[in-house]
């Protein structure tokens, strides 16, 4: 009792010390969170591409000011022989597929993007709850929709779409929510409107799509699903018209070498491989990027030195404390350990602290992965050990008498 009443007062001594390294632990959390939530905010559309296989994919579609959309929808539709019999084209189709459900009951109409993994890759998009639809009629709803429905709904709706012949076409049918999709993250919109599109003319948000075409006030919320059935489960063929195709190549063929045969046949404006537009957003995002690393450089030389330093000079100018346990009758080593393992507890609580911090400063912001609260934590301990231990295991080394003959 008497040695912890002893810790006690001697940590209570140094309070100012003490808080000075809590709170330089929080901002440099908060600094390293920014680091990383630029990073990801950078990289997300980079991942989005991997993910879908765009590096392999040419983007069809009518982009010119000049163009007839219901023409040139149609010439996509007419050029389907054309087009998959050049060498090394795997695969060409729309762009997306999607169907509107109706939900009667709550009198919400659900448009649903079809995301099978046949033409949307390996693509899923981040959740706020629940899981990924993996099965026939379970749909992920944009994280708005959460007013209305809850994970485990099964609602009757009414699909509604249109064949060619623009006559609308209904099936009745059960759809199952699995889960709710963070509004924030990215998401593919395969309309450009430039001449030349980057990843940031062919991707947006979930809040920006709904917030432009379904106000939740007006009982519309977006979502996804895998493939849409009728109530006795037969599959639903879809029918798509208008907007671009995708033109998907063989793994072992350059995307740039069948472009010049595309334009032959669809013209020039409308045809941009993956690769391109995976360039061009590096490029337009390059000064961006550079001052990135230039940050992040900055942060970590600037946690480790100002730790080191922290650290350090509290070392030196308390060893004395030190010897008060040793004189108390608790061993050398335990002595040691009673003063520097104190700053465990408090990086770790700073570091806490800077990350709530910054979800506080920007819940809706960037998005950043949970995990990465632990990341920080570690690497901050892992730093304040590169100091600590060292100076702890030579001073273990050292006769007390010694150490405070030094002093």
């Amino acid at each position: 009792m008497k040695k912890a009443i002893l810790s006690i007062q001697i940590f209570l001594d140094n309070w100012l010390m003490n808080g000075i390294l809590l709170v330089f632990a929080a901002l440099v959390a908060v600094l390293l969170h920014f680091t990383i939530s630029e990073y990801v905010k950078y990289s997300e559309r980079l991942n989005l591409a991997r993910d879908y296989g765009l590096q392999n994919q040419i983007l069809v579609g009518n982009m010119l000011p000049t163009d007839d959309i219901n023409r040139i929808s149609e010439r996509l539709a007419e050029a389907l022989e054309e087009v998959i019999q050049l060498p090394g084209v795997a695969r060409y189709a729309p762009a997306s597929f999607g169907i509107t459900a109706f939900d009667g009951n709550r009198g919400s109409f659900i448009p649903l993007e079809c995301v099978d993994e046949e033409y949307y890759g390996k693509t899923k998009y981040a959740l706020t709850e629940g899981f990924w639809p993996n099965a026939p009629n379970e749909v992920v709803l944009t994280d708005e929709a959460m007013a209305l429905y809850s994970i485990g709904d099964i609602i009757e709706v009414t699909f509604y779409l249109s064949d060619a012949d623009y006559n609308v076409i209904s099936y009745e049918s059960k759809i199952e929510i699995v889960g709710f999709v963070d509004e924030s993250v990215a998401i593919w919109e395969m309309v450009p409107n430039v001449f030349l599109p980057g990843l940031d003319d062919i991707t947006t948000t979930l809040k920006e799509y709904a917030d432009n075409y379904s106000p939740l006030d007006e009982r519309i919320v977006f979502g996804y699903i895998i493939e849409p059935t009728t109530a006795s489960g037969e599959r639903i063929e879809l029918i798509y018209q208008g907007g671009p195709y995708l033109v998907t190549v063989d793994s072992d063929t350059d995307p740039q070498d069948i472009k010049p045969q595309l334009i032959e046949i669809f013209g020039g404006g409308r045809v941009h491989t993956g690769p391109e537009m995976i360039e061009r957003y590096k490029v337009e995002h390059n000064e961006e990027y550079l001052q990135l690393i230039r940050f992040a450089f900055i942060s970590i030389v600037l946690t480790m030195s100002s730790l080191f330093a922290a650290v350090f000079l509290q070392l030196r100018k308390k060893r004395l404390e030190m010897t008060v346990y040793y004189i108390c009758g608790t061993s050398w080593a335990q002595s040691l350990w009673f003063f520097t393992g104190s700053y465990y507890p408090l990086i770790a609580t700073g570091s806490l602290i800077g990350s709530a911090i910054y979800f506080k400063l920007s819940p809706h912001l960037i998005r950043t992965d949970p995990m990465t609260v632990v990341v920080i934590l570690v690497f901050l301990l892992a730093v304040c050990s590169i100091q600590v231990l060292p100076s702890y295991f030579s001073a273990r080394r050292i006769h007390p008498t010694e150490w405070i003959r030094k002093d």
